[in-house]
C-alpha cells in the first residue's frame, strides 16, 4: 500500500517477512549483551542483520596530547570496512 511519500510503503502482510527465529535471536542477543560478551554480540548482530559488518579499529595519534605532561596514548577509532 502506498503512502504520501514515494519511497515509503505499508506492508499488508508484514508478518510473512519476519524470520521465524527473530524473537529467539533477539533474546539471545539481549542475554549476550547482559554478559558483556562482545564476540557473541557481534555474531548475534550478524545473524539478525546479515549485511552488518563489524567496525575495524585503527590506531591514530591524537592532534593534541591527551595530557599536558608526558606522552599521549594512541586513540582507537572505528573505521567502516569497505
Amino acid at each position: 500500500m502506498r503512502t504520501r511519500h514515494d519511497k515509503i510503503f505499508i506492508a499488508t502482510n508484514a508478518s510473512s517477512f519476519v524470520p521465524p527465529r527473530l524473537s529467539a535471536d533477539i533474546d539471545t542477543l539481549l542475554a549476550t549483551a547482559q554478559r558483556n560478551d562482545s564476540g557473541a554480540i557481534l555474531r548475534g548482530l550478524q545473524r539478525i542483520v546479515p549485511e552488518f559488518q563489524t567496525p575495524r579499529l585503527i590506531e591514530v595519534e591524537p592532534e593534541q596530547p591527551a595530557i599536558a605532561v608526558g606522552q599521549s596514548a594512541p586513540v582507537l577509532i572505528a573505521q567502516q570496512s569497505s
